[in-house]
């Protein structure tokens, strides 16, 4: 299956009304065979995949690249989403931020120097549809200092702080069902965010998830996790997967026909492995 973003609507309920559409094609690619016409030599198709994209804050380098990647190709192979293989850097002031519905900010201790325009285009595309995931990169644990950088740009984006993630939120069973939410580090094992409405807006993690699927150049881990060394790398995949699904799919997972079709299935087969998501 594969998804088209070429343009994120600016509407919400636009945004939301996409996301369900792309619920229901995946739904229906998988009951039967489709056969793609062959596009006229003079067309251009348009973009057919989800393309990760790492925001890029005070002119820096948007960095962990190859982490996106190294998730992108987790998502596809363990989902029928199909993402880029390479992720895009982005800036606030770049045309393209409105294309991408899922930024990822690897944070660092950044003094925020970004006008007000620029700030103001980011609350536009968060407050239509985007999803911005924040990551504290910090090697040895979470620093004070990126925090308050966090947390001052939430203060200039919505005026309001962050707010817990609830251990039952759908961002935990948006795929896999999951515990604790872990990164390389299991600090904090904790996510804060950002509602706009129903939705998060943002989502912040201070484990630096990011650290988790980043990749050496022979193509194995590049950092150590800690404490929990490959299962816990296990888990934080399983959250990054669960984080580009719930920003293609939002919260399908609490409507209340899927609630009885699970009950169904749970019942015709057994307990199940709570583990295993879907």
């Amino acid at each position: 299956m594969a998804v088209t973003f070429k343009q994120m609507p600016r509407s919400p309920r636009a945004a939301q009304a996409l996301r369900y559409a792309i619920v229901l094609f995946a739904l229906a690619s998988l009951a039967r065979p489709v056969t793609a016409a062959k596009p006229p030599s003079n067309t251009v198709r348009p973009s057919s995949v989800l393309r990760l994209a790492a925001l890029g804050v005070d002119g820096r380098p948007a960095g962990r690249g190859s982490a996106l990647d190294a998730l992108a190709a987790e998502v596809r192979l363990r989902t029928s989403v199909e993402t880029g293989r390479r992720a895009v850097d982005v800036g606030l002031s770049d045309d393209s931020l409105f294309a991408y519905p899922l930024l990822f900010w690897s944070a660092g201790n950044q003094r925020l120097r970004h006008n007000e325009a620029q700030i103001g285009r980011l609350r536009e595309h968060l407050n239509n549809g985007g999803i911005l995931w924040i990551d504290d990169p910090s090697p040895s644990g979470p620093s004070a200092e990126t925090d308050a950088v966090v947390r001052e740009l939430m203060r200039r984006l919505f005026g309001r702080p962050m707010v817990r993630v609830a251990a039952n939120d759908v961002i935990f069973r948006s795929f896999y069902r999951l515990g604790a939410p872990v990164g390389r580090r299991a600090d904090v094992k904790a996510l804060e965010g950002i509602r706009v409405g129903r939705r998060w807006a943002v989502l912040y993690s201070r484990d630096d998830l990011l650290g988790a699927f980043a990749r050496a150049s022979t193509g194995g881990p590049a950092l150590p996790v800690v404490p929990g060394n490959e299962p816990q790398r296990e888990q934080a995949i399983r959250l990054g997967i669960n984080l580009v699904m719930y920003a293609v799919c939002l919260d399908y997972k609490d409507d209340h026909n899927h609630v009885e079709a699970l009950l169904r299935k749970r019942r015709g087969r057994g307990q199940s492995d709570p583990s295993d998501g879907r």
